[in-house]
């Protein structure tokens, strides 16, 4: 990896001077592009947001232009700009699988959870892949809608298409137990400490269950276990205070 290093950095130093050699001759949306993506690879977010505003304004119909944008505002933190460059990507074509699974993703994280659901679900009706990390965002923008009975499915289908992955049992079992389903919520807790034993949100349902059971001590001997893991899980240790 340490000499790999030095010749990408020599590739990608090379490919920029020869895109700015080509821009300063006839720029083009597409080059300027490109040019960005290397800024970007760079981390010279000031130089790669001077070539993408100058890509659109030369081609305002280059999508990927304001998807970029929309990429580095939300890398910096503003929504509001990365919400809005995301928008016009999409007013300009409909959203691919890949655009409309960033828009949901930025529109949860400005807790936007009404249409965020809508565009995971746009996503995940295009995408031919595992979509594991889709079903969860979009189970999660459903929780925070209420529509408990539709993320309720959404994770069944997980954990029944991706039994391996933790994730979908841990967050059916959080969701059951939210509703007080603890008897079906406490199978998939420990189904997702079997494939994860570090899983310390795992080990918390199932001690909380116990707890509801009248078991103090069953939940203090899980919890302790999941200490050993994670010795400062901020949630273990105040559940461990509170019980104490």
């Amino acid at each position: 990896a340490s000499l790999l290093l030095p010749a990408l950095n020599r590739a990608r130093e090379k490919a920029k001077a020869a895109f700015e050699r080509s821009i300063a001759l006839q720029p083009t949306s597409k080059s300027l592009i490109q040019l960005a993506r290397i800024h970007m690879a760079n981390r010279q977010e000031i130089s790669a947001q001077a070539a993408l505003e100058e890509a659109v304004r030369l081609e305002p119909a280059a999508v990927i232009g304001y998807q970029l944008l929309a990429r580095l505002a939300k890398d910096r933190g503003d929504l509001a700009s990365a919400k809005g460059r995301y928008l016009e990507a999409a007013t300009r074509q409909v959203p691919d699988r890949q655009l409309a699974e960033e828009i949901g993703d930025c529109l949860r994280a400005a807790s936007e959870f009404v249409a965020a659901a809508e565009y995971y679900r746009s996503a995940i009706s295009q995408d031919e892949g595992e979509r594991r990390n889709l079903l969860l965002a979009y189970a999660e923008a459903l929780t925070e809608l209420a529509d408990q009975s539709l993320a309720e499915h959404v994770l069944e289908f997980g954990v029944s298409r991706f039994g391996e992955d933790p994730r979908f049992a841990l967050q059916l079992g959080s969701l059951l137990l939210a509703q007080h389903r603890p008897q079906e919520a406490k199978p998939l807790f420990e189904q997702a400490l079997a494939l994860q034993p570090a899983l310390s949100e795992a080990r918390l349902g199932l001690a909380r269950i116990a707890l509801e059971a009248g078991d103090p001590q069953r939940a203090i001997r899980g919890l302790t276990e999941g200490l050993r893991h994670d010795p400062y899980h901020r949630e273990t240790l105040e559940l461990l205070h509170q019980i104490h």
